[in-house]
């Protein structure tokens, strides 16, 4: 019964200064009334070379995730379906929960690199990056050097 007692956070009094931080902290709020907690999200990161996309879907199988990917926007889709039949209780319940996560790339990849692997729950996407998206040096010229 306490579930929702703590459902609005406290930023939500400091408004307007913290809006922001709000979304975030009533995000954190809901997922831990409907109990999600921490093991689901995405964590996008890269190097020069890669970026690197990983989902956490736990209870789910390979043919449950749906992947996509267009315009610079990945698309991670999954549903989990339960049945239960108890022919001696006459009870049979169908639940389904399904999700999905919508991610822009922080820079162009090259079209048909991309490598995903599930295993133990977890989702993990690598892109390779084109060239132009690459991070590259400038070199600085000086006076000094000039003269």
């Amino acid at each position: 019964m306490d579930r929702g007692r703590n459902l609005v956070p406290r930023s939500f009094f400091r408004f307007p200064s913290s809006f922001p931080s709000l979304w975030e902290e009533m995000e954190d709020k809901m997922n831990q009334w409907i109990g999600w907690g921490n093991e689901t999200g995405v964590s996008v990161s890269e190097d020069d070379q890669n970026i690197y996309v990983e989902a956490q879907l736990p209870g789910l199988k390979s043919e449950d995730i749906d992947i996509s990917f267009h315009q610079n926007t990945l698309w991670i889709k999954g549903e989990k379906k339960e049945e239960e039949e108890d022919k001696d209780k006459k009870f049979y319940r169908r639940a389904r929960n399904s999700f999905f996560y919508q991610v822009e790339l922080p820079a162009q990849i090259e079209e048909n690199t991309e490598q995903a692997n599930y295993q133990d729950g977890i989702l993990k996407i690598t892109f390779k990056k084109t060239q132009q998206s690459q991070m590259r040096k400038i070199p600085i010229k000086s006076e000094e050097s000039s003269k």
